[in-house]
């Protein structure tokens, strides 16, 4: 019964009915569905995909003394790496190997592969109730043109790492790629009177898509965090609303708008591209102590390492913005003409946020942020750099900006500081619903995406990457939360250390639309400001709203006549 409920529940994709022939009919007179021979035939496709190791089946040749045309049958590596031949096993064939020696000799060739569930399943299966299958093939080499790509290389050694050591060309034997073109498949889904017995027509084997072995989940198969992710999504109740409009966010997010984004994240939304597009920037990750809290692997970008002379600048995110923030701002800051300087940019993922590990302790603070920070640098090769970050105002005596900043850090206060609060005060509070529900995590950002910016036009793609993100981050979107909390609490001598008067020359630039727009008198006892700007329009994502303007800044303050030119030693940005 198990096996059943699980064949019948874990298939997403309509299944096409193939006609059986009464000697293939499953045994016994059942009132439930028995799987289909194309929902088999995609079980099995799955199956193929998830395998790393084949039973090879062949013949040894009439010429062995010992066992004449004897069937013999040895594991040996598999991958479903073939973009040509979807469905044909690849195998790295090695002339030395008593498989392919057999092949070469005039023997047919099999592969045998069973479903084994995770070792952690959360129950145990019989081996009789789970599928098992056997594929009649011939050996097919793979043209160099098609291994040229590299993508069968990759695919291949991301299942068999070790097998680097045999591809073709290495030293110690001969090798080559090569694919098992299914001619014939034989399947034993499970119980007989459970699941259908009997041939797969290789059609059905061919016609199994993509999505329908990534929407298949096989007995004891946990789901991966994009499927986790749609199901969630899938299951969403939303509340009543009192505004129904799209411009009216007096309430909040208002449901038409969440209920678009929560629709196209399930459907439209395609992470997988936005992760790859991600994947083009240079990212890395290192290993950083942080004294009093142990080791953390951290997650940064390193754009322009190799210009010379490049000014090293570190560019800090805060909450609810990662790295990706910081992607419009590279081009403006890295593509130097002569007259301009140009910078060498590292953007860590704040510890908790993002791909960096998260703390397992209490009392990491922002002071310990910036520990991190400097190690990073540091371990980079910099003794001295530059840094960026957010959050600040306009000089003195009061302008009607600054009067007009005043007013709009009395709104914040007043009506946007709530969230503040509550991760300062409560952030497990709110940590459950962010870390457990898609949505929430949604309107939770979200809220803060529109009303922390200067009416910026923002896509969909656009926020459903930057939730993304948080939804997908190595610790989860709750431990973003908890740095205001220790923060508040941090031990007096590390808040008299960090909020000490600083002798380094700062710039102040101004944006309006920020979350907290003071005078900057207020801020003058902070260190030696040296630069100030004031914008007529942009708010709390600088390098994300305006980045050519957070650029253009950026680099009056550090060229030739600037206030701060040559800050760097040996590192002027020309």
């Amino acid at each position: 019964m198990q096996l059943l409920a699980a064949c019948a529940l874990f298939l997403a994709a309509p299944a096409l009915s193939s006609p059986l022939p009464p000697s293939q009919q499953p045994i016994g007179d059942v009132d439930f569905k028995i799987p289909t021979v194309h929902e088999s035939a995609v079980m099995a496709r799955r199956i193929l995909r998830l395998s790393p190791i084949g039973t090879l089946s062949t013949n040894l040749p009439s010429s062995d003394p010992h066992a004449h045309e004897f069937p013999i049958g040895l594991p040996d590596y598999i991958g479903d790496c073939d973009p040509k031949h979807p469905g044909a096993p690849t195998v790295l064939a090695m002339n030395i190997a008593t498989t392919f020696r057999n092949v070469a000799a005039g023997s047919e060739i099999s592969v045998s592969l069973r479903y084994e569930p995770p070792a952690d399943a959360e129950r145990k299966f019989s081996v009789a109730s789970l599928p098992r299958f056997a594929l009649i093939t011939k050996l097919e080499d793979i043209p160099a043109e098609e291994v040229a790509s590299g993508d069968v290389v990759k695919c291949f050694t991301k299942y068999h790492p070790d097998a680097k050591w045999w591809l073709p060309g290495n030293r110690i034997h001969t090798s080559r790629w090569a694919r098992l073109v299914v001619t014939g498949v034989y399947w034993v889904g499970g119980f007989g009177d459970r699941a259908y017995i009997g041939w797969i027509p290789v059609q059905e084997w061919n016609s199994v898509t993509e999505a329908e072995i990534e929407a298949l989940r096989l007995p004891g198969e946990k789901h991966d965090k994009l499927d986790l992710l749609r199901r969630k999504l899938e299951l969403t109740i939303f509340p009543d609303a009192i505004l129904a409009s799209e411009s009216d966010w007096a309430h909040g997010p208002p449901l038409p708008t969440m209920r678009r984004l929560v629709e196209y994240w399930r459907n439209g939304f395609d992470w997988k591209a936005a992760e790859a597009r991600l994947n083009l920037l240079p990212q890395y990750t290192v290993s950083i102590n942080v004294d009093g809290f142990g080791t953390f692997d951290v997650h940064y970008l390193h754009v322009n390492k190799a210009a010379k002379n490049a000014i090293p600048l570190l560019m800090v995110h805060g909450w609810p913005g990662s790295f990706f923030e910081f992607t419009k701002i590279l081009g403006p800051l890295t593509n130097g003409d002569g007259d301009e300087p140009t910078f060498e940019i590292i953007v860590p993922s704040l510890i908790g946020y993002g791909f960096s590990d998260g703390a397992k302790e209490p009392g990491f603070s922002c002071f310990k942020q910036a520990e991190m920070c400097h190690k990073l640098m540091l371990k980079l090769g910099f003794s001295e750099y530059v840094v960026q970050g957010g959050d600040w105002g306009l000089r003195g005596p009061y302008t009607a900006s600054e009067k007009a900043g005043i007013e709009r850090t009395q709104k914040f206060m007043s009506e946007g500081y709530g969230y503040n609060l509550m991760h300062k005060h409560r952030p497990q509070t709110i940590g459950y619903s962010i870390m457990d529900s898609p949505v929430g995590l949604l309107g939770w950002v979200l809220d803060k995406l529109q009303d922390w910016t200067d009416n910026y036009p923002w896509t969909d793609d656009e926020i459903l990457t930057w939730v993304s993100i948080y939804w997908f981050s190595t610790s989860g979107p709750t431990a973003s939360l908890r740095l205001y909390y220790e923060s508040r609490r941090a031990p007096q001598e590390q808040k008299k250390k960090g909020f000490a008067w600083a002798k380094c020359p700062m710039g102040i630039s101004h944006f309006p639309m920020d979350i907290n727009v003071s005078p900057v008198v207020w801020s003058r006892p902070m260190g030696n400001f040296v630069f100030e700007r004031a914008h007529t329009s942009g708010g709390h994502f600088a390098a994300w709203e305006k980045p050519d303007i957070l650029a253009g800044d950026l680099k009056d303050m550090f060229k030739k006549g600037g206030p701060v030119y040559g800050v760097v030693r040996g590192r002027d940005g020309y």
